[in-house]
């Protein structure tokens, strides 16, 4: 890996500021310059301080508005409670950290995007798409199907949820959904949301191929989090990009699902 020069510090939350002194301290002391909630000029690193929903944050915020940073890889310090997505912790940053990320001593760990698209806006979700009835005391007729016709999910239920195997550890999972290792980004998961047929099951489905999800009544579309309107009928692909994540060290995992089905 080449050497990084210069990275790009991106923090959302004020609780997470009273890091901000010792990261930067330490980036400079081992000859990475750091800018501040700065994009430009174009980093060799973006860095970011947070929990997991910071790097969610920094998808629909920072990357909808300029796809080409997906480009960049992201070194994330977790402050949250989980820490899915992160390299380190606050707790674990030292000097020799900041140096193996100085002189490219890190693996990269690509992960799969879907494309979310909804009328004429196109949405880059990292974990899961949820399409939902709005009204929460009905279900309603709900059609997943892939371009040659064929139907793959149809019935009456809440919801659909589409996950990608990021994704598989998150909403999806609260749902009694499978988890999908990370090794594994071939795939996507289309859910049932309290369907009214046990027979409506969780699918594992090829990434690669498109599909359209409908209802019969307007539903609420809600990707990573984030409510972006009402619609009957979304159309769900993989991206033409990944998100990658900088690791200086082994990824563990089964440890951090453990982690994540304890944690309250």
């Amino acid at each position: 890996m080449r050497q990084i020069e210069l990275a790009s510090l991106i923090y959302y939350r004020d609780r997470d500021r009273q890091y901000i002194d010792k990261i930067v301290s330490l980036c400079r002391d081992v000859g990475i310059d750091v800018r501040i909630c700065e994009l430009d000029p174009r980093p060799d690193v973006v860095i970011i301080l947070g929990g997991d929903g910071s790097i969610l944050q920094y998808v629909h915020d920072d990357a909808m508005m300029r796809e080409d940073m997906l480009n960049i890889p992201i070194f994330h310090i977790g402050t949250g409670k989980v820490n899915f997505f992160a390299d380190i912790t606050v707790d674990e940053i030292s000097r020799e950290v900041f140096e193996d990320l100085k002189n490219g001593r890190f693996s990269i760990d690509e992960r799969s995007l879907i494309y979310t698209y909804m009328d004429n806006e196109k949405i880059i979700t990292l974990n899961e798409v949820v399409m939902r009835y709005v009204n929460p005391g009905k279900i309603v007729e709900f059609y997943v199907t892939e371009p040659s016709g064929e139907v793959v999910l149809q019935g009456r239920m809440d919801g659909v949820i589409v996950a990608t195997p990021t994704g598989s550890t998150a909403y999806l999972l609260a749902l009694g959904g499978p988890v999908v290792d990370y090794r594994i980004q071939t795939v996507k998961v289309i859910i049932p949301v309290a369907p009214f047929s046990p027979a409506l099951v969780p699918i594992v489905h090829p990434i690669d191929i498109r599909i359209t999800v409908e209802s019969r009544g307007d539903c609420m579309i809600v990707c990573d989090g984030i409510l972006y309107g009402r619609a009957q009928k979304i159309v769900v692909d993989r991206a033409d990009r990944s998100i990658r994540f900088i690791r200086t060290r082994s990824y563990r995992f089964y440890d951090r699902l453990r982690r994540r089905l304890f944690t309250l």
